[in-house]
């Protein structure tokens, strides 16, 4: 979903910035119970200079349904408790 940015070769850096970020923000929840949820958007892709999802950048269902796959495996590989969808 970062290739319509031209993001893609940062898939690794942003993800794992997020999921510490939320590492350290539960951190801080002292005494409280907190779960760390990756998220999968259902959205088109923003292309480079959007400011927006269009349905013209729509991608192939088997490329979503990859993208998908691969985001969720490296949420939950990196310790999010539970994904959920946007």
């Amino acid at each position: 979903m970062l290739d319509a940015a031209k993001l893609g070769k940062y898939f690794e850096e942003i993800n794992i910035k997020a999921i510490k970020t939320a590492f350290s923000a539960r951190e801080k929840a002292v005494g409280k119970t907190v779960l760390i949820a990756g998220s999968l958007s259902h959205r088109f892709p923003i292309a480079d200079g959007d400011e927006q999802s269009r349905p013209e950048n729509k991608i192939d269902d088997l490329k979503f349904k990859l993208s998908c796959e691969e985001l969720a495996d490296y949420l939950t590989s990196n310790g999010c408790d539970l994904i959920i969808l946007e």
